[in-house]
């Protein structure tokens, strides 16, 4: 009975390792056609969930989705674009607020810092981090939402955000998150850039702590005059 056992127990360790082997090797397989097909492209592949972010500027072109099946989007069909923090937003930029998405960056305290400093609701200067990712927003209806992970803690506990896999994933981000924002503001239309979106969304960043009232009031003056020269021009 008691070699029986044995023998189970070891057979479940070679086929539990087999399996494991055999993941890795389909894994890699996977990574180096995706490599091949969107060679030239500014790409990144999650180890976690297995998503891809692949941008082409020149072409205009994104590919999201799964390593093994990505799909191809224009650039121009993302709606929304957002940095996670443990699965809470830092930062949401959409098509009615790109100035607004980019004072984030430019106003609060930086690309990486902001993501490090944890602006999770009203709570600053969190010191672990659970996960980093985007999750951007495309207009299509069978697919609409990709969620592409950067980082994930190993431990329950989360990793201190000066640890250097934390603050390599954050630059990764920052990357891509500025890639994005851009593609947003390029194929932006009048309508959808206006005056009173920026504003709101302005407001939602200083509630959240994003920006101070300073910062607030010096944004929305801008906004306000970039929108009296506007006026003037066309009378």
């Amino acid at each position: 009975m008691g070699w029986l056992v044995f023998f189970l127990i070891v057979g479940a360790v070679v086929w539990a390792t087999a399996s494991a082997i055999g993941q890795a090797k389909l894994q890699k397989a996977e990574d180096n056609t995706f490599a091949s097909t969107y060679r030239g492209w500014d790409f990144f592949v999650s180890p976690h969930n297995r998503n891809v972010l692949a941008i082409n500027r020149e072409q205009g072109q994104v590919a999201l989705g799964s390593v093994s099946a990505p799909k191809q989007y224009s650039l121009s069909t993302i709606t929304q674009v957002e940095v996670l923090r443990d699965g809470a937003s830092i930062t949401s930029t959409n098509r009615g607020s790109q100035l607004a998405g980019a004072a984030i960056g430019a106003l609060a305290l930086g690309g990486i810092g902001l993501l490090l400093g944890g602006l999770t609701g009203s709570k600053r200067n969190q010191n672990t981090i659970h996960s980093i990712a985007i999750k951007i927003v495309v207009d299509d209806s069978t697919s609409p939402v990709h969620t592409i992970e950067f980082f994930k803690s190993p431990d329950k506990k989360g990793t201190d955000s000066k640890d250097s896999f934390v603050t390599a994933a954050a630059e990764k981000v920052d990357h891509f998150h500025a890639l994005l924002v851009n593609a947003l503001k390029n194929t932006a239309t009048p309508a959808e850039d206006s005056v009173a979106s920026q504003l709101g969304r302005l407001w939602e960043l200083k509630q959240a702590g994003a920006l101070t009232d300073d910062e607030f009031a010096a944004q929305k003056q801008r906004l306000l005059g970039a929108q009296t020269i506007a006026r003037h021009e066309q009378t």
